[in-house]
């Protein structure tokens, strides 16, 4: 936030009568005191300058931070979802493997059975 600061100035009247006899002019640290107070001034300006400046880098270090943080995120939830496929993948192998025993053990006890009726239907005759 800027902050305008007006001022008034006093000028004294240049009179040839000097008050305190030594010679020289009473007006000559006027200007000092001018000067004095336009380098407070400019210092006040930068300070504010650069305290925005912190602000927005500080933002701009928070975006940063943020992004960083929502992309790790999204990694994680990329590889999770992998994970959970590679297992769903593996599940069903095992299914199929074991409907494949299943149907082994079935096609062998077939077989056995009509070996057995063959064999009762030979006896039997």
């Amino acid at each position: 936030m800027l902050n305008v600061v007006y001022i008034s100035k006093a000028y004294e009247v240049n009179d040839d009568d000097d008050d305190d006899d030594d010679g020289d002019d009473d007006d000559d640290d006027d200007d000092d005191d001018d000067d004095d107070y336009d380098d407070h001034d400019d210092d006040d300006d930068g300070g504010e300058e650069e305290e925005g400046q912190q602000q927005e880098e500080q933002k701009e270090l928070q975006q940063e931070d943020q992004k960083e943080e929502q992309e790790e995120e999204e990694q994680k939830e990329k590889e999770q979802q992998k994970e959970g496929e590679e297992q769903q993948e593996e599940e069903e192998q095992e299914e199929e493997e074991q409907q494949k025993e299943e149907q082994q053990k079935e096609e062998e006890e077939q077989e056995e059975q009509q070996e057995e009726e063959e064999d009762n239907d030979k006896t039997s005759s």
